[in-house]
């Protein structure tokens, strides 16, 4: 005669829940200007004085 597995008194063991994020409540920060001085505090900022140009690179890829 084949025997039943014991009984257990407590609940069974839930797995993992997934958890959600409220996106729709998060509002959006505003943007930086696109004029103007720069936003952090420097009157005249290093970075804008650079022709970024010139460290642009491509790759062609196939497939």
């Amino acid at each position: 005669m084949a025997s039943s597995p014991p009984v257990s008194d407590s609940p069974p063991k839930q797995g993992p829940r997934a958890v959600t994020f409220p996106y729709r409540r998060i509002e959006r920060v505003g943007t930086t200007p696109t004029d103007g001085p720069d936003p952090y505090g420097e009157p005249d900022p290093a970075w804008l004085r650079i022709d970024w140009r010139e460290h642009l690179r491509s790759v062609d890829i196939n497939g």
